[in-house]
């Protein structure tokens, strides 16, 4: 690998008090891409995404 190309790294990051406060914490970090579980994965039957967190994350990723 050529001296131009810079190692990537991924990590978590909390969504914790709403989808849209991810969006700030990658910004914050330069990150380059998100992946988002919008729900704990180890649940039977999570509650559904809720409009209003629609809105807030849209807004946040314009």
């Amino acid at each position: 690998m050529g001296s131009s190309r810079r190692n990537l790294l991924g990590l978590h990051c909390s969504v914790s008090g709403g989808l849209h406060l991810g969006i700030r914490r990658i910004m914050d970090l330069k990150a380059r891409a998100l992946q988002i579980f919008t729900r704990n994965q180890r649940q039977w039957d999570p509650d559904p995404v809720h409009e209003n967190e629609i809105i807030l994350f849209s807004q946040a990723t314009q």
